[in-house]
């Protein structure tokens, strides 16, 4: 499986990476579609993001079809889905409130760990949103952006 992997600023490659054979019981495997590239990640590519972390791969804006779905995992496989860009503890006085996006440990996909840019990825389910069936993937794709705008 092919991945896209930012070694150090300036020098992003393509490399083989060998899949994730087991999930967990909330891990979805996902194939990739379609991947957004913001701002954050050009910052990350040029090393201009003083809290990027070096080597990763990148990415936080994805859609992709469910390859196969853990036991608990609330999608099955042929589902689209997008990701959240971040990943949240869900117990501290933020995620308490619901405002999972300033989480006390929150980390960013593609820029403090590992992010989506691959040809197939492995996530847990609870960062990853349903794409609902009369909503086109070109349509889709946009919803972090747009979120960011609106919030």
């Amino acid at each position: 499986m092919r991945e896209l992997y930012l070694e150090r600023p300036r020098h992003l490659e393509m490399r083989e990476s060998t899949p994730v054979d087991l999930l967990k019981d909330s891990e979805v495997r996902i194939k990739i579609s379609y991947g957004g590239i913001c701002g954050s990640d050009i910052r990350v590519l040029q090393g201009t993001l003083p809290y990027a972390q070096y080597p990763c791969r990148p990415g936080h804006e994805i859609l992709g079809s469910v390859l196969e779905a853990g036991r608990t995992a609330p999608f099955k496989k042929g589902d689209r889905v997008i990701s959240y860009p971040n990943t949240y503890c869900g117990s501290c006085e933020f995620c308490i409130k619901g405002k999972t996006n300033i989480c006390a440990s929150k980390q960013t996909f593609g820029v403090t760990i590992n992010g989506l840019f691959g040809e197939e990825v492995v996530a847990d389910a609870k960062y990853l949103v349903p794409v609902p069936d009369d909503l086109s993937s070109e349509r889709a794709i946009l919803t972090e952006p747009l979120a960011v705008n609106v919030h």
